[in-house]
C-alpha cells in the first residue's frame, strides 16, 4: 500500500495549508483566514492567485512571510471601458440593488460578471473589472501544513475539470442554449466538526459553515475558468449545501425538533443517515426546495406540498437560495 509522506517543503503535487491576511496598499484588510480554517490547496493546480502560488514554492510549515502580488500576477490591470452606466430598468425584478452586489451581464463580447458601484434614481454604475483588478495585493502568510498529494487528489482535480469541460462541450453541441449549474452539496463526515465544546452535538456549526464557504470559493474559481473557456454559455453555482448549514446550526442550538441526533443511530433519527454524511429525508427535502428555487425560480413559500416537519424548510430553502451571490446565481426577469 502506498503511504503518503510528509514532504519538508511545498512543491508541485503537495497539498499545503496556510493562514493569510490580505491587505491593500493602504493597509486595509481585504480578507483573512485567521478566524476560520486555514486555506488548503493543491500546489501547481492554479487554484490560488498565481503571484502567491509562485512564492509558496519551497516554503515549510511554520514559515511566516510577506508576499506582494502586482496586478499582472493577481487580478489584472483595470480597464476603464468596463465601467458603464446602465438604466435602472435593466434590474427589473430585483427588489433592491445596492453597491457591492455582483451580477452576470450579457455584452457584445459574451457574458461578464459586473459589480454595482453606484445606484442612482435613473442609472446604475457597474464595473466589469474584478473587484481587485489594478490592486497590488499584500499577503501576510503563515505556513500550517504540507503533505504529499494522493494520486486521487492530483488526478481528481485534473480529471474533474477536464470532465466538466468535456460534458459542457458535448451538451452545447447538442443544444447551444443549455444552462449549466455546478452543484455544491453538503460536507461529509459531520461528526468531525466538533467546535468549541469538542462535541458535534452541541457545537461545530461554525467550522462546518466556514468549510462550506471555503468550498464555495474554490468552486467559484472553477466557474470563472469554465466561463472563460465557454464565453457564450450560462454557468452558475448551485450552493445547496448551505441548507445543511442551517439545519446544523439549528441542531447545535437545540432548535431542530424534527431530529433526535446528528447522525441516525438505531431508533434515533438524524440529519444524516450515517457517519459519511448521507442525507436523511429532512435534508433531502430541504435540498429539493433549494434546487426548485435556484433553477426555476419557483416560489417555494407557496409550494402546495405539505411536509411532516415542525421546522419550516420552505422558509429555509427560500432564504438559502435568495442570499446567493448574484454573479454566480441565475437571475430571472
Amino acid at each position: 500500500m502506498h503511504s503518503l509522506v510528509k514532504p519538508v517543503q511545498i512543491t508541485a503535487k503537495t497539498v499545503a495549508e496556510f493562514h493569510y491576511t490580505l491587505t491593500n496598499t493602504n493597509n486595509e484588510v481585504i480578507d483573512s483566514s485567521r478566524d476560520r480554517e486555514p486555506m488548503r490547496y493543491l500546489h501547481g493546480a492554479n487554484t490560488i492567485v498565481s503571484g502567491l502560488e509562485q512564492e509558496m514554492e519551497g516554503k515549510k510549515p511554520g514559515d511566516k512571510f510577506q508576499v506582494e502580488v502586482t496586478p499582472e500576477n493577481g487580478y489584472g490591470e483595470r480597464v476603464d471601458q468596463l465601467v458603464q452606466n446602465v438604466p435602472r430598468s435593466a434590474f427589473e425584478g430585483i427588489d433592491e440593488v445596492a453597491p457591492g452586489m455582483r451580477f452576470r451581464a450579457e455584452t457584445q463580447n459574451g457574458p461578464v460578471t459586473v459589480t454595482v458601484t453606484e445606484v442612482g434614481d435613473e442609472e446604475v454604475t457597474v464595473d466589469g473589472n474584478h473587484p481587485l483588478a489594478g490592486e497590488t495585493l499584500n499577503f501576510d502568510v503563515e505556513g500550517v501544513d504540507v503533505r504529499e498529494a494522493s494520486e486521487d487528489e492530483v488526478t481528481h482535480v485534473d480529471n474533474q475539470i477536464q470532465g466538466i469541460k468535456n460534458w459542457i462541450e458535448y451538451a452545447l453541441s447538442r443544444n447551444p442554449d443549455t444552462i449549466f449549474f455546478v452543484a455544491l452539496p453538503w460536507l461529509g463526515r459531520p461528526l468531525e466538526y466538533v467546535g468549541e465544546t469538542g462535541d458535534p452535538h452541541t457545537s461545530g456549526y461554525e467550522e462546518y459553515r466556514d468549510a462550506i464557504v471555503a468550498s464555495e470559493d474554490g468552486v467559484k474559481v472553477l466557474i470563472d475558468e469554465l466561463r472563460n473557456t465557454f464565453a457564450d454559455a450560462e454557468i452558475f453555482l448551485l450552493a445547496y449545501g448551505q441548507g445543511s448549514v442551517e439545519l446544523r446550526t439549528l441542531y447545535n442550538d437545540g432548535n431542530l425538533p424534527d431530529v433526535d441526533t446528528l447522525v441516525s443511530d438505531k431508533d434515533l433519527l438524524g440529519i444524516h443517515s450515517d457517519t459519511h454524511g448521507h442525507a436523511e429525508q429532512l435534508l433531502t427535502d430541504l435540498n429539493t426546495l433549494v434546487w426548485l428555487k435556484s433553477i426555476y425560480n419557483y416560489d417555494v413559500l407557496k409550494f402546495s406540498k405539505e411536509y411532516p416537519y415542525i421546522t419550516d424548510i420552505k422558509a429555509i430553502a427560500h432564504e438559502v437560495a435568495s442570499r446567493q451571490e448574484p454573479a454566480y446565481t441565475r437571475q430571472f426577469e
